[in-house]
């Protein structure tokens, strides 16, 4: 009796070190709608393949710690760009390369983070962990997408040589 305890509690400490494998929505209108209900934040995980989500680290696979944070904090969607579908998705969020990350706010309608191109595991974790607490405030979109150039709309009149202006 005593061995069959033991096998018991040495299963169930193996068990609990078993990194929890997130499920993964394919349709972001059902994602947004998890989103209104759970008020979870939305993870868009976009990459090349059908599990290419993982490779968005650099070291090739997320660890533990974000497949946990993946889990219990977000509701997660995964694009796959290697599809025109998927393609036409990530260009609609700006994407141009074949990997990124997108977060939004708890409600879905605000980004708060969007990241192209792979990141290293502890900054993933970091930053799941930031967007995916519940007193985070977004306020702006952080992330590495490129700032654009300041235009000047402003176009001063151009006169002629004789005072005229011509615009």
């Amino acid at each position: 009796m005593y061995t069959s305890i033991a096998l018991l509690a040495m299963c169930g400490a193996w068990m609990a070190n078993i990194p929890v494998t997130p499920s993964w929505e394919r349709d972001y209108n059902a994602a947004r709608q998890i989103v209104e209900k759970a008020h979870k934040p939305l993870a868009v995980f976009m990459g090349s393949g059908d599990v290419n989500w993982q490779q968005l680290t650099r070291e090739g696979k997320p660890d533990a710690e974000i497949a946990k944070l993946l889990s219990e904090q977000f509701v997660r969607l995964y694009v796959n760009t290697e599809t025109a579908d998927g393609r036409k998705f990530a260009a609609s969020f700006g994407l141009t390369g074949s990997r990124g990350l997108i977060i939004s706010n708890r409600t879905g309608d605000l980004q708060a983070f969007r990241h192209e191109g792979d990141l290293a595991a502890q900054d993933v974790a970091r930053h799941l962990t930031r967007y995916g607490s519940p007193d985070h405030v977004v306020s702006v979109t952080e992330g590495n997408a490129p700032v654009a150039a300041p235009t000047n709309v402003y176009q001063p009149p151009s006169f002629d040589g004789f005072g005229v202006c011509r615009t």
